[in-house]
């Protein structure tokens, strides 16, 4: 953001969603290196990371521990083995965390047969299969047509794990996942999680909001 005095550029400010991003290598997370030099070891003793299933498989959110060195942080994580199967799971900040990451869809390809599942996903309107394909162009087109069948049939059994990924993760940004991306470009499908949801008022507004923004 650049602030103008008489036409001319007094000040600019930068503005940042999040105070990271992670990349991965196998099971490892770390913190981006451009955005690990700006954060003091103070700051990166608060560093939280939540690694939920997105599926609808029963999978407890856990918090995954940062990795030290000497004692200090080093703003890395390692998925531990049992988790480290084939996902969806996602991985973001607490609400409550100082530092806050942008947000990681991590699905293992390695254990994910993806032609197995788009295959699968295309026979049957699955949000549990849409959600868990590798590739993101699969994905999206199964969770378009899902997200069209379950419009069309408010007892539709997807709309359960719907329900379930908004509750956990409302208060992440709509671009986090791709189901409520998608959803927002198809107003009908918005339409239709309304209709059916048993949210109280306050938090169906707040949907709402969240589809017009």
């Amino acid at each position: 953001v650049a602030l103008l005095i008489n036409d001319s550029e007094a000040d600019c400010f930068f503005v940042r969603q999040f105070d990271f991003h992670l990349s991965r290598s196998a099971d490892t997370l770390e913190i981006e290196q451009e955005d690990l030099q700006k954060i003091a070891i103070e700051g990166l003793q608060t560093a939280r990371l939540l690694i939920a299933g997105i599926d609808g498989a029963e999978s407890e959110t856990r918090e995954l521990q940062q990795l030290e060195s000497a004692g200090v942080p080093t703003g890395n994580w390692v998925i531990p083995a049992d988790l480290n199967g084939s996902g969806p799971w996602l991985i973001y900040s607490p609400r409550e965390s100082e530092l806050t990451v942008r947000p990681l869809l991590w699905i293992n390809k390695s254990g994910n047969d993806d032609s197995a599942l788009a295959d699968q996903a295309a026979l049957q309107s699955s949000l549990s299969v849409a959600i868990s394909l590798g590739d993101r162009d699969d994905r999206d087109r199964a969770l378009e047509r899902t997200l069209w069948e379950m419009a069309a049939d408010l007892s539709h059994p997807s709309w359960n794990l719907a329900d379930k990924i908004w509750s956990q993760f409302e208060h992440l940004p709509l671009s986090t996942l791709d189901l409520f991306k998608i959803m927002a470009r198809l107003p009908c499908t918005a339409l239709a999680f309304a209709l059916r949801s048993e949210m109280s008022d306050e938090r169906l507004g707040h949907f709402i909001r969240r589809m017009e923004s």
